[in-house]
């Protein structure tokens, strides 16, 4: 979600900065207008396009590894709610299908640097090692650590918006909110519970509320991923102003490195 969420930022300020008379987003819209607004519409569209072709080798413009397939390594995550404790370690992460998103929304206002969007990803299949400790509910104790594999289908983000403005002369995101669903989450944790029948039936167990699970924490989620990606976006764009934007755009945007700098 975050990648492809960059994505859809990015390459509507590049549109921006493409040059959209500021009379364009004052009152009824003429004809020329409306024109230059699908004009618009249709240089990030392309950019889009030009950006998912590039996920397949680092894009030294944007400072982004390969995206698609996309691996990380060194993950940790620990979370305490409700009295439950997990602390989850993924020595290393491998996550397929991300350059198959497909633009279900765009709108963009260039006067007041806002954008609406929402995308989806038919198939996203995440792989690896994990380690798992916890305990849940202050009742069961919660192991294991072996090879996992998480399958999500269906992905949408809908109700995507976007508000830029300017600090010390630079770009900033200054509000980012989304909803997300998905139809399916499939889990399978190898060694959950050391293994063996019980970890078997962990995982049957896991594959039938593990949907269930993530909605229920979707606030979370969101907001973790928002945070995440607005900090990160956040520091490619300091020091940046609109003309900048478009010329990294204009100049190739996904011209390969021999690096894989971190996301």
């Amino acid at each position: 979600m975050r990648v492809v969420a960059s994505a859809v930022l990015l390459a509507a300020l590049s549109a921006v900065a493409g040059g959209v008379s500021a009379n364009s987003a004052l009152g009824a819209p003429s004809d020329a207008d409306g024109a230059q607004l699908r004009s618009l519409t249709d240089t990030v569209l392309k950019l889009l396009e030009k950006f998912r072709q590039s996920m397949k080798a680092p894009n030294s413009n944007l400072g982004l590894p390969r995206l698609d397939p996309l691996s990380l390594t060194n993950l940790s995550l620990n979370l305490a709610v409700a009295q439950s404790r997990i602390a989850l370690e993924l020595p290393s992460l491998g996550v397929q299908g991300l350059s198959t998103f497909q633009v279900e929304q765009l709108d963009v206002n260039a006067l007041l640097l806002r954008a609406r969007f929402g995308f989806s990803i038919a198939d996203i299949l995440a792989t690896g090692r994990y380690g798992l400790d916890g305990r849940l509910l202050d009742a069961l104790t919660l192991f294991g650590a072996g090879d996992f594999r998480i399958e999500a289908v269906n992905f949408n983000v809908t109700d995507g918006f976007l508000q830029i403005g300017y600090l010390n002369d630079s770009l900033y995101i200054k509000n980012l909110t989304l909803d997300f669903n998905l139809d399916q989450l499939k889990v399978r944790l190898d060694g959950l519970f050391g293994g063996g029948e019980v970890g078997e039936l962990a995982n049957r167990i896991l594959n039938d509320v593990a949907l269930d699970l993530v909605l229920d924490r979707k606030k979370d989620i969101i907001e973790y991923a928002t945070g995440a990606l607005v900090q990160k976006v956040n520091g490619f764009l300091h020091g940046k102003d609109l003309d900048d934007l478009g010329n990294i755009f204009n100049s190739g945007g996904g011209e390969a490195s021999t690096s894989s700098p971190p996301i």
